[in-house]
C-alpha cells in the first residue's frame, strides 16, 4: 500500500495516502470483527460442553452475539470524530435530525429486540425445569456490556481512536491466554513425548512460566516498537533510536513503513485463528479441549 501511495505522491495525486489509509482502517475492522468471532467461538465451546445441543438456540445465540457485538461498532464508527473523517464524514456528529440518527435509533431497536428475546428463552428454560448453562450467561453478561458501554459512552469519543482496541480486546486477551494455556496442559500433561513440542512444552509447563513469558513477550515488542519510535517516543524507551524519522516521501517517515511491519503480526493472527480453533473437523483438538468426541 506505501508503495501505492509513493506511485500516487510521484503522480502529483494531492490524496496520495488515501490507499494506506484504507489498508490501515481495513485491518482495524478485521480485528474487532476478529474479537467478536473468537466470543462466539467461546460460546459454541460452552454450550457443546454444557449440553446445549439445539441447532436452534445456537442459532439463535449466535445472533445475540455477532449482531450484539458488532451493532455497537457501528455506533461507535458513526460517533467518534476519528472514525467519520476516516469514512470521508464530517468529524463531528450532527446534533438535528440526519440519516445517522435513523441509523442509531434503528441498531438500539434490534439490540432491545435480541437482549429481551435472549432473557425470555432463559426464562422459558428455568420453567420447563432445565439447567441454565452458567458459563455461557456470564460470557454474554460480561461481553454485551462492555461493548455496549464502550461504543455508546460519551466520554470514549474523547480518547484516541487507537484505545478503542484496548477497551474492547483486554477481556478477550487475557480470555484467549487461558485457553490457549488450558488446551497446552491438557496436550502435554502426563504426555511422554511432550519433548516433541520442543519450547512450547516448556512454556506451557505452568501458569507462572506461562504467564512470565507473555509478559517478556510484550515487553519485549513494545520496547523495541517503541526504541524504533513506532510507539509513544524516546521520552519513554531504554534505548531510544532515530530510525523512526527518516524521511521516505511527502509526509511519510519510516515510522509508518515500519508501523505497517508491526501490523503484520496481528493480521497472521487473525487469518491462522480462522483455522486451528476448529474441533469439529480436529478429533486431537475436541480431547486438548476435553470435548465429547461426538461435538461440533
Amino acid at each position: 500500500m506505501l508503495l501505492i501511495c509513493y506511485g500516487l505522491f510521484c503522480g502529483g495525486v494531492e490524496n496520495y495516502m488515501l490507499p494506506f489509509n484504507a489498508f490501515v482502517l481495513a485491518v482495524g475492522i478485521w480485528a474487532y470483527w476478529h474479537v467478536v468471532r473468537q466470543h462466539y467461538g467461546f460460546m459454541r465451546l460452552y454450550q457443546v460442553k454444557n449440553g446445549e445441543r439445539a441447532k436452534t438456540n445456537a442459532r439463535q445465540d449466535g445472533w445475540l452475539m455477532h449482531l450484539g457485538l458488532m451493532l455497537p461498532f457501528v455506533v461507535f464508527v458513526l460517533r467518534h470524530p476519528e472514525s467519520r473523517r476516516a469514512f470521508g464524514l464530517p468529524a463531528q456528529f450532527p446534533a438535528g435530525p440526519s440519516w445517522e440518527h435513523y441509523v442509531f435509533a434503528a441498531i438500539v431497536a434490534v439490540l432491545a429486540y435480541l437482549i429481551v428475546s435472549f432473557l425470555v428463552r432463559e426464562a422459558a428454560r428455568v420453567r420447563r425445569g432445565e439447567q441454565l448453562n452458567v458459563p455461557k450467561l456470564l460470557l454474554f453478561s460480561a461481553v454485551l456490556p462492555l461493548h455496549m458501554v464502550v461504543c455508546f459512552s460519551q466520554s470514549v469519543l474523547s480518547a484516541p481512536l487507537i484505545t478503542f482496541s484496548a477497551f474492547v480486546t483486554i477481556y478477550h486477551d487475557i480470555q484467549y491466554h487461558v485457553l490457549v494455556y488450558c488446551h497446552q496442559q491438557n496436550r502435554f500433561r502426563n504426555n511422554a513425548n511432550a519433548a516433541e513440542h520442543g519450547i512450547a512444552a516448556v512454556l506451557s509447563k505452568n501458569v507462572f512460566i506461562f504467564g512470565a513469558a507473555a509478559i517478556a513477550f510484550g515487553l519485549l515488542v513494545r520496547g523495541f516498537g517503541c526504541s524504533i519510535q513506532v510507539y509513544d517516543g524516546p521520552h519513554q524507551c531504554f534505548t531510544p533510536t532515530l530510525i523512526g524519522k527518516v524521511h521516505l516521501f511527502g509526509n511519510v517517515y519510516s515510522d509508518t513503513l515500519l508501523g505497517a511491519f508491526f501490523l503484520g503480526f496481528p493480521c497472521h493472527h487473525y487469518f491462522v485463528d480462522q483455522f486451528i480453533w476448529k474441533p469439529s473437523k480436529d478429533q486431537r483438538l475436541q480431547q486438548d479441549l476435553k470435548l465429547q468426541p461426538a461435538t461440533a
